[in-house]
């Protein structure tokens, strides 16, 4: 596919805002083809698109340890 069909970011996350809603609302059944659907038009993994989707953001802070630096991995909702 050329790169200019392809969706940018911020496109991306406008049509995940407008999805969300109808995501969050829909049944187990429509909820799994809202993300066969999405999985297409985004190019995004089905995993990653359930995290989004349920607000779960994944975000880095490091701590300092015996002199080297380690990432630490918090979950929030």
């Amino acid at each position: 596919m050329p790169a200019q069909d392809e969706m940018s970011i911020d496109e991306r996350r406008k049509y995940l805002k407008l999805m969300t809603s109808r995501y969050r609302q829909a049944k187990r059944k429509e909820r799994s083809q809202f993300l066969t659907e999405m999985e297409q038009v985004t190019k995004l993994h089905r995993k990653h698109l359930i995290r989004l989707l349920n607000g779960k953001v994944c975000t880095a802070s490091p701590v300092k340890g015996h002199g080297a630096v380690r990432m630490v991995w918090k979950w929030s909702a």
